[in-house]
């Protein structure tokens, strides 16, 4: 370019081909500056005087950096000014200010003119707009900063499946040590391939037509553990509409599904919950009918046994008959064990004690073909624990036992003390089992379960066994009574594979265990006694029972004519029986009043069942509380002590 050639081609100076250059120079799609020494603009074209809003004559002679940068000095990175120092093109990125105020960002090239000399005289400058390059690697390095700091999971991959990106929560998420380590492997391989057939099957079709699809998906690390994910995937287009990037953002689901698992479990333990409410409930409710009916027909065959011939059929079938109602007795007993509404006598005793007075009860009922085996490794383990309950725990354990071994086996109980959680590789121990603890075993090489089974075997009505051969209700009882003694209780099994039921039980230290028991035979005796009961045959059944052991029974089916006899003689009797519920004055009423008449005598109170007396503290007055149904025995021995404490 030649600054003495730069005439205008609107005005018709020059030749034509100058003319034509003038034209290209002003129709080119860049910005082109002529500038002096004095960084003077001697020419510019069209295209920057509409970047500049300006005018031509606003523009000419003008100094470049006051008019363009506006500064007082020049540039400190000018490329103008360093093309005249060094006579080599430069380039330097500027922001330009239009004449409305507006910033423009452009690349600035210079380029030198010489004279016939060699000295640079002018330099041209090349101004190329590279506002919407800048704003374009602002918004990427923003975006960048957004995806680099996100908890979620973002990654990028070629249609080929080359992965091209991942931010550090994704491949910390995958595995991986870096994202560099995840541009070597293709995206599909962190699915497992039951996921890769529906990614590439399902999902990157529906991408492909629809350019985007959402949903849960599985992830697999680089240790090969699987991630549930929430994905949605994106199809990116190059600037002519061709699919070229397939993107992903990933959501882990591992605390939304740990969450959900656990609002599942708590809505199954408020149902099961109710369940035990309602099924306490309907036990409650017919308990005491149910045991005033087994009342009678213990009371009455024990009455017959009296008058069968020892050894005779009639002896044998009313022998059946006392311990098919008591069998009747331990169902109800299960069922208010397991809802948690009957009372616990719990005292320290001796868990090999219990052990083998279990095994001594049902040894003649053990099959021939199941070998027994006892493994004690522990002598003097005392635990706080009901007696009953707990033989009843171990029987239940036993049965199961046997009846997974219908074609013989081994089962072996043993009893050990467990000092910590890691010694016991048998299984998972509950959190609040705290060590040491006593360990009761009972296992089978039966049939075993399956993991479905297994996960059911504590709930109530489940069971494994046959129709009418089980009732579902052995093992919820079990569980409620190890419940109820601060323990815990877990099983091991596998189909084929037998069963093992391990109970931990807290160990109690310094005890003394007494182990002598009173016999449990009728005592007689001559005491008067106040009875009453609102059902007859109760009160016919225990009149006759009792006086044929020498006691002389003034009998009322009505307790308020009972409370009338009683302050008309208060004297006439040395103890009053008296059955809880009644209609009109209960068995509690009574007492008090008869109490309030007569402080020194004894009552005694039985009953079918009653939520408000179940824990079985004793009632101020009362000497005792008899549960139904009760042997006459247990009735005359209660007699006995209630009257000699009096004495």
């Amino acid at each position: 370019m030649n600054p003495s050639s730069s005439g205008n081609p609107e005005t018709g100076s020059g030749s034509e081909s100058e003319q034509i250059y003038q034209t290209v120079l002003h129709n080119i799609d860049e910005g082109l500056i002529l500038l002096d020494k004095g960084y003077r603009i001697r020419m510019v074209n069209q295209f920057l005087l509409k970047v500049l809003k300006m005018t031509e004559d606003e523009v000419l002679g003008e100094v470049c950096y006051k008019l363009i940068h506006r500064r007082e000095e020049r540039c400190y990175d000018c490329a103008v000014a360093e093309t005249f120092q060094t006579g080599r093109p430069s380039r330097v990125c500027h922001t330009g200010i239009a004449k409305d105020g507006s910033i423009t960002n452009v690349e600035l090239t210079s380029f030198p003119i010489f004279d016939e000399e060699g000295n640079v005289v002018h330099v041209v400058e090349k101004a190329h707009e590279i506002t919407e390059k800048i704003e374009s690697a602002e918004q990427l390095k923003i975006f960048r900063q957004f995806a680099e700091s996100s908890g979620q999971g973002m990654g990028m991959g070629t249609l080929e499946g080359d992965v091209v990106y991942m931010n550090p929560c994704l491949y910390q998420l995958l595995g991986e040590k870096s994202a560099e380590e995840s541009y070597k492997k293709k995206f599909y391989s962190y699915y497992p391939e039951d996921a890769q057939e529906k990614l590439r099957e399902k999902i990157m079709p529906t991408v492909m037509l629809t350019g985007q699809w959402t949903g849960e998906t599985t992830l697999l690390t680089v240790d090969g553990a699987k991630i549930p994910a929430l994905e949605n995937i994106y199809l990116i287009r190059n600037d002519n509409g061709a699919p070229r990037y397939i993107a992903m953002v990933i959501s882990d689901l591992r605390e939304q599904k740990r969450a959900e698992e656990e609002r599942r479990n708590i809505a199954k333990r408020v149902e099961q919950n109710q369940k035990l409410v309602s099924l306490g409930r309907l036990a409650g409710g017919i308990s005491h009918d149910f045991n005033n009916i087994l009342q009678n027909i213990l009371g009455f065959a024990a009455l017959l046994q009296d008058n069968a011939a020892a050894g005779s059929k009639d002896a044998h079938y009313l022998d059946i008959i006392a311990k098919s109602t008591k069998r009747g007795h331990d169902l109800i007993t299960q069922v208010l064990t397991f809802s948690r509404q009957s009372r616990s006598n719990k005292k320290p005793i001796l868990l090999e004690s219990v052990i083998d007075e279990t095994l001594g009860m049902i040894s003649s009922t053990i099959p021939r073909n199941v070998v027994v085996e006892k493994k004690i490794g522990t002598t003097e383990l005392v635990v706080n624990a009901d007696p009953s309950r707990m033989g009843q725990v171990i029987m239940n354990l036993l049965i199961n036992a046997i009846h997974a071994m219908p074609d013989g086996g081994t089962m072996r109980v043993a009893l050990s003390t467990c000092y910590s959680a890691s010694e016991d590789e048998t299984d998972d121990l509950a959190d609040d089992v705290q060590f040491p603890c006593a360990k009761l075993s009972v296992f089978d090489s039966g049939t075993g379960m399956d993991d479905s089974a297994k996960q059911q075997i504590f709930d109530p009505f489940f069971t494994t066994k046959k129709p009418g051969e089980g009732t579902g209700l052995g093992l919820s009882v079990v569980y409620g009574i190890i419940k109820d003694h601060g323990g815990a209780i877990s099983c091991v099994t596998g189909l084929h594979k037998g069963t093992a039921f391990h109970i931990y039980l807290p160990i109690i230290r310094n005890e003394v265990v007494t182990t002598e028991e009173k016999a449990l035979i009728p005592l007689r005796g001559n005491e008067r006694i106040l009875f009453v009961d609102d059902e007859e045959p109760i009160v016919e059944m225990m009149t006759e029972s009792l006086e044929t052991l020498g006691y002389d029974i003034k009998a009322f089916c009505d307790s308020e004519k009972a409370l009338e006899e009683f302050r008309n003689k208060p004297e006439s009797f040395d103890l009053v029986l008296t059955d809880h519920m009644m209609p009109g004055l209960s068995g509690i009423d009574l007492s008090r009043e008869i109490i309030s008449i007569r402080p020194d005598i004894p009552v005694l109170l039985y009953t079918g069942y009653d939520p408000s007396i179940a824990s079985g503290s004793k009632l101020p007055g009362i000497s005792a509380i008899l549960n139904k149904p009760v042997e006459i025995s247990e009735v005359s021995r209660a007699i006995q002590e209630a009257v000699n404490r009096n004495r």
